[in-house]
């Protein structure tokens, strides 16, 4: 090999390693930009609040630590759901700071129900998606919808009807939950019972009963109360529900057509 062809080789391999050095020299200058970045640790992994012996709403939270070198900028957190309210503190997390996401919840009257809570983020994945799973106190059967009284207004014969209904929650698998009601006073007839439900998810669903109420005779002049009480399967004779009746009673020649309506809707929390 002349000296000529010594001396351009050794030029090829200096520059080849000088190359070779340099990209290396890129390579960790990449890495070192990559590991001094934000980077976020969540804990739990999943959070669960149950309705507690109080019925109070449960609160319970997520503990996010900055593990990277760069502060982690936490954006507003919303949830999927309006059962669920959410805050976060601080919303800026220096190197090996922590804030905490604070969930409170309010969960289904029996059952559970999955939420997620999200909060965005300047790393990735960009938005943290965290599951917040809400447990019910209450187990089926038990009823969550009705109207609280039954209202025939002023009524100058007999035959007179009403419609009411009941909502319940009740055990998937099990018989229908609720029996025939019974009136308390002659004067009334109740028809009626089971009419539809829809799947709630978690082996629950939704049962609606409606039932005609009839006034079938007519007690004296004046104001009529009654009730009408509704049992439930494997319940005895103690009722699950009471609703009430009212008519104000006048001779045939003074009824008029006005009337007080069926009653109002209300909710019965477990």
């Amino acid at each position: 090999m002349s000296n000529w062809t010594r001396r351009r080789f050794s030029l090829l391999c200096a520059l080849f390693g000088a190359t070779t050095a340099a990209a290396a020299l890129f390579v960790g200058a990449a890495s070192i930009r990559r590991e001094s970045g934000p980077r976020v640790k969540v804990s739990p992994g999943r959070l669960e609040l149950a309705v507690g012996a109080d019925g109070a709403k449960p609160r319970g939270g997520f503990l996010l630590e900055n593990v990277g070198g760069a502060d982690l900028v936490l954006g507003p957190p919303a949830t999927t759901c309006t059962c669920t309210v959410v805050s976060i503190e601080p919303k800026t997390v220096p190197p090996g700071g922590k804030a905490v996401l604070t969930v409170e919840g309010r969960p289904p009257g029996a059952g559970r129900s999955r939420v997620f809570v999200r909060v965005p983020v300047n790393t990735q994945p960009g938005t943290l998606e965290l599951p917040v799973d809400l447990v019910g106190r209450a187990v089926p059967p038990y009823v969550a919808y009705y109207l609280t009284s039954i209202r025939f207004g002023v009524v100058g014969e007999a035959g007179s009807s009403e419609r009411t209904f009941v909502e319940t929650r009740e055990a998937a698998d099990s018989p229908h939950w609720l029996l025939d009601p019974r009136p308390d006073s002659e004067s009334l007839e109740v028809r009626g019972g089971f009419v539809s439900e829809n799947t709630m998810g978690n082996g629950v669903v939704r049962r609606r009963y409606e039932y005609d109420v009839r006034l079938v005779s007519l007690p004296g002049e004046g104001e009529f109360q009654g009730e009408v009480r509704f049992r439930g399967r494997d319940g005895g004779d103690a009722p699950v529900l009471v609703m009430p009746v009212h008519a104000i009673v006048v001779p045939p020649e003074d009824s008029r057509s006005d009337s007080l309506g069926a009653g109002s809707l209300n909710v019965m929390t477990p």
